[in-house]
């Protein structure tokens, strides 16, 4: 894939429908359009920590699977609110870093492996922008998922609405109980008494 051929991924990012198909296809667009040895693509789990959920091309041995929320490179990326160059003491020293930054702060990222050459700023403005493409592509798939729950969980509160009427219904009605849902029996006991 060329640097144009990586600029239209940016754009058609955001209609893939499967959050693992979006992580796999970016990384090997990303690799394909920079040459770069690998790439790998994070995102955040629920501890905080960031897990690798798709990677291309040769990943060395050792790369990490996880990378910590106070790596350096992510604290950097945090800080600069853009792409950094992995520092030496972090897991992902000696390659490109970019975050997936929405509102929520920085959700993911990529990781591009060296490279044949230096990527020149605009190569790194590009590849900045794929990274901002996919966490919004990323955040609509989440809120796709939490309006599909929520439908789901309207209609379990709908349909237990109606067992409640029914089964209120039945019981207004059952032996032993008048109209109103008061019991027969009581009224027969008062009514003895007097």
């Amino acid at each position: 894939m060329t640097q144009s051929g990586l600029t239209a991924f940016a754009r058609q990012v955001h209609f893939v429908e499967d959050r693992a198909t979006v992580l796999e296809r970016t990384a090997d667009a990303v690799q394909g359009a920079t040459g770069a040895a690998w790439v790998a693509a994070y995102t955040r789990d629920d501890a905080g920590s960031f897990t690798r959920g798709a990677a291309a091309g040769e990943v060395p041995f050792g790369s990490p699977d996880g990378v910590d929320a106070d790596d350096p490179a992510l604290v950097a990326m945090r800080t600069e609110r853009g792409a950094v160059d992995g520092p030496e003491e972090s897991v992902l020293a000696g390659t490109l870093v970019l975050p997936f930054l929405t509102g929520g702060g920085v959700t993911g990222m990529l990781a591009v492996g060296p490279a044949l050459h230096p990527y020149t700023p605009a190569e790194r403005e590009r590849l900045f922008a794929v990274a901002n493409a996919v966490a919004i592509a990323l955040e609509v798939q989440q809120l796709r998922e939490v309006r599909r729950e929520l439908a789901a969980w309207r209609e379990r509160a709908e349909w237990a609405e109606r067992e409640l009427a029914v089964l209120q219904r039945v019981l207004s009605y059952a032996p032993g109980s008048d109209a109103a849902g008061g019991s027969l029996a009581g009224n027969d006991s008062a009514s003895a008494s007097s």
